[in-house]
């Protein structure tokens, strides 16, 4: 799905299964406490002027933030957070102004970002 990120706004997942985590199109709720490894993924429209930051964020506090200077670019990151019951997470465009997000996986259900959260302890 080819979507538009506003600033400091969160990114939009159409497609989601979880176990252990409440989501919905813009975050995951944990339910059970422990470290997690959250990696994310997203593909950067043709359009984009500039640079684009992308961070995850805890409870809407900055995690961790990956930047790249490609107009037409995908953009990854991961980060291990100690999570408790209730967290929210959410991939957030920190870029300072609207991103658009382009489909790299085809389909109906076009993929244009990619949230993974896993819990290892």
């Amino acid at each position: 799905m080819t979507q538009t990120v506003a600033n400091n706004a969160p990114v939009n997942f159409n497609l989601r299964s979880s176990t252990g985590i409440i989501t919905d199109a813009t975050s995951a709720t944990i339910v059970i406490p422990g470290v997690y490894y959250i990696t994310w993924h997203v593909a950067l429209g043709n359009d984009n002027a500039g640079s684009a930051q992308f961070a995850i964020t805890r409870n809407n506090g900055n995690a961790q933030a990956m930047a790249t200077n490609q107009a037409n670019d995908q953009l990854s990151g991961s980060v291990v957070l100690n999570l408790e019951e209730f967290d929210v997470i959410r991939l957030i465009n920190t870029s300072g102004v609207s991103k658009t997000l382009s489909v790299i996986v085809a389909g109906a259900n076009g993929i244009s970002a990619r949230l993974t959260i896993a819990r290892i302890l």
